[in-house]
C-alpha cells in the first residue's frame, strides 16, 4: 500500500474537487463557502480598472423561487462575507476617479450594482446597505421611474442624498443591439437627460439593458457617457472602459464564493 504524505494527499483532494466543480458534479459553495476569491477575468487592459463588478437585481423575502431575487438576509450575508475577506466597496464615482484621475482604488474593490430600479431596492437594499456601511450603485431605466414595483423620484433623491450613486439603463429598458442609430442615440441621451433632471445629479455611466452592446452600440454610448457595463463575463473579448463586465447575482448564490463559478449568463 502506498503511503502518501500530507501534503500529497491535500493536493490530490484539491485537484479532485476542482475537478467535481468544473464537471458540475458539486456546486463550488459545498467545499469552498470561505475562500473567496476574486478572480481576473482574463482579458483586463490597462485603461479598465482593475475591479469584481457585481449585477444584482431585486432583494425581497417575496418571489422567493425568481432567480433574479436575492433576500434580504443573503444580501447582507454577501456584504459581511466580502468584507470578511478583506474586500472594500467602491461606487460609480471610485471609479470614474480611478479613470479620470488617476485615483488608487483600495484593495480587493468590489463594486454592488443594482439594475432596473425596483422599489425593493429602495425598501429593503437600501437600509442594509446603510447598516452596513457599504457602497453600492444603482441603474435606472427613466421611463420606469415611479411606476408599478418602481423606485420613485423621491426614492432616488434620498438615496442620492445619502451617498449612493445612479446610472443609466436607458429609456425603456430594450435590447440596443437591433436599435437604429437614432434609436440608440434617443434611448442614450434621453436617459442620461431625464435622471439629470429628475434627480439634480450629474448622469456619466449606464448599464446596457438585457446585458448586450455590440460595437456600434459601445461607439453610441461614448458619446454621453465616460463608462459602461454588460451583464456577464466574457472571458475572450477585451474588456474596454464601454464593456466592463460584471458577474451576475442569482438567488442560489448563498455563499459569494459561488457567483464567481459560473462566467457567462446567456
Amino acid at each position: 500500500m502506498v503511503v502518501l504524505s500530507t501534503k500529497k494527499r491535500n493536493l490530490l483532494v484539491c485537484l479532485l474537487l476542482v475537478a467535481l466543480v468544473a464537471s458540475g458534479s458539486i456546486l463550488a459553495t459545498d467545499y469552498f463557502d470561505d475562500r473567496i476569491c476574486l478572480p481576473p477575468i482574463g482579458n483586463e487592459t490597462p485603461k479598465v480598472p482593475p475591479i469584481t463588478a457585481l449585477c444584482y437585481h431585486e432583494v425581497t423575502p417575496a418571489r422567493p423561487k425568481d432567480i433574479y431575487n436575492v433576500p434580504p438576509d443573503q444580501f447582507r450575508s454577501h456584504i459581511r462575507q466580502f468584507r470578511e475577506q478583506g474586500c472594500h466597496f467602491i461606487d460609480l464615482q471610485d471609479i470614474e476617479e480611478y479613470v479620470k484621475y488617476h485615483k488608487p482604488l483600495p484593495e480587493k474593490p468590489v463594486l454592488i450594482a443594482f439594475d432596473d430600479g425596483y422599489k425593493d431596492n429602495y425598501t429593503y437594499a437600501f437600509p442594509i446597505l446603510k447598516e452596513e456601511r457599504a457602497k453600492a450603485s444603482f441603474f435606472v431605466v427613466s421611463h420606469s421611474i415611479g411606476a408599478k414595483n418602481r423606485m420613485t423620484v423621491s426614492d432616488l433623491k434620498e438615496m442620492a442624498a445619502a451617498g449612493f450613486k445612479i446610472g443609466s439603463h436607458t429609456v425603456n429598458h430594450e435590447t440596443l443591439t437591433g436599435m437604429s442609430d437614432k434609436q440608440l442615440d434617443y434611448e442614450f441621451k434621453t436617459s442620461r437627460d431625464e435622471l439629470q433632471k429628475l434627480l439634480g445629479i450629474r448622469i456619466y455611466c449606464i448599464a446596457y439593458p438585457c446585458g448586450f452592446a455590440n460595437d456600434r452600440v459601445m461607439k453610441e454610448a461614448k458619446k454621453y457617457y465616460d463608462f459602461a457595463f454588460i451583464s456577464s463575463v466574457v472571458p475572450n473579448r477585451p474588456q474596454t472602459l464601454f464593456n466592463i463586465n460584471r458577474y451576475g447575482v442569482f438567488n442560489w448564490n448563498t455563499r459569494v464564493a459561488s457567483i464567481f463559478r459560473q462566467t457567462v449568463f446567456k
